[in-house]
């Protein structure tokens, strides 16, 4: 049977996993900083260029980019129950964690070491699971869009 100090090691992760995302939030992180950076790209990429193809496909790319800050501010408020649930879990992880040092010859039961496996890395789990659930749907059909209009071309000249 587990002691209550077997586990202080793993709650100690669990604070700083916790501190960590209420942060840093990956999966919707991730996803908006590489779609904003090929946006930047496409627009310097064309600027200064007059032809109708460049003025067409930078008027496009600005929409989306207005777009893409739209749900980017969305999202942003979406994530705030995340950030709070991350510090409660890392609270809960920190005074496990203090339990654990007080008390660390404490026999433990099967639920109850389950139960820290669970707040210490599970709930972490859980949470990065949404937010990439989170992030896939409100972000794909930009992502789409984006490709897109990164795949469009300019017509090829015609010689008479």
């Amino acid at each position: 049977m587990a002691s209550f100090g077997d586990f202080s090691s793993l709650l100690q992760l669990g604070v700083g996993i916790g501190i960590g995302l209420s942060l840093f939030r990956a999966p919707v992180d991730l996803r908006v900083n590489s779609i904003s950076r090929v946006v930047e790209n496409e627009l310097i990429a064309l600027e200064g260029v007059k032809t109708p193809f460049a003025i067409t496909k930078r008027r496009d790319i600005s929409d989306l980019k207005l777009r893409f800050l739209t749900i980017r501010d969305r999202l942003n408020r979406t994530m705030v129950p995340f950030m709070i649930a991350a510090v409660i879990g890392a609270l809960i992880n920190l005074v496990a964690l203090i339990d654990a040092t007080f008390n660390a010859e404490r026999e433990l039961s099967s639920a109850v070491s389950y139960w820290m496996l669970f707040i210490a890395v599970g709930w972490f789990i859980v949470e990065l699971f949404v937010l990439e659930i989170i992030a896939r749907a409100r972000l794909g059909e930009l992502q789409k869009d984006l490709d897109l209009l990164r795949r469009r071309r300019t017509p090829p000249v015609q010689v008479p």
